[in-house]
């Protein structure tokens, strides 16, 4: 598959990230429940188009940062017009590249006897 795992969706100015390869496989399979689609399907549909996947994906990238919100409730009916979704680097990667930019500690020296101030 060369599908993009890691989604950012917005609305408005509101965005939420999520990395489906984060996801346990009960989480998996409750999502492919939800959307009555197969894993693949899920990981092709968010590329593809496929509302019934986006809609479930971001649902599940909002609880994941701690909203407890139904997968059926009013706020997730946007309309299209102030809602996107966009595939994203890796965000484990994206992590690891900036602990990578940020320069090094230097050690701080020890102190020996014949050490002058």
């Amino acid at each position: 598959m060369s599908a993009t795992l890691c989604r950012r969706f917005t609305l408005g100015d509101r965005a939420w990230e999520i990395d489906l390869m984060t996801l346990s496989i009960n989480d998996a399979i409750a999502l492919q429940e939800l959307a009555g689609r197969t894993w693949a399907q899920i990981i092709t549909g968010l590329d593809e188009g496929d509302a019934v996947v986006i809609k479930v994906v971001w649902w599940a990238a909002r609880r994941a940062s701690g909203e407890d919100i139904l997968l059926d409730s009013d706020d997730m009916n946007p309309k299209w017009t102030t809602f996107s979704t966009q595939a994203i680097p890796s965000l484990t990667v994206q992590a690891a590249e900036v602990a990578a930019e940020k320069p090094a500690a230097k050690p701080v020296p020890k102190k020996t006897p014949a050490t002058k101030r």
